[in-house]
């Protein structure tokens, strides 16, 4: 994630993935050097992008850095 978020050069970059099992979405903020423990802009864009779907629409984040990169 964190090399699409330099690629894309924004001040945040937010990246989500729908879990079934618990029917929520995870979010990650990153910048384009380094990743955030929130971001409220990139998250309000997200949740906005998320309105055309139907539920869940509740979000769980994860601590910074839980995110394993191949």
């Amino acid at each position: 994630m964190q090399p699409i978020a330099a690629e894309n050069n924004l001040a945040e970059t937010a990246f989500y993935t729908y879990n079934a099992d618990t029917n929520r979405y995870h979010i990650w903020w990153f910048t384009p050097a380094v990743e955030v423990d929130l971001c409220g802009h990139a998250t309000l864009a997200t949740k906005t992008r998320l309105r055309v779907r139907p539920t869940p629409r509740s979000f769980h984040t994860l601590p910074k850095n839980s995110v394993k990169q191949n």
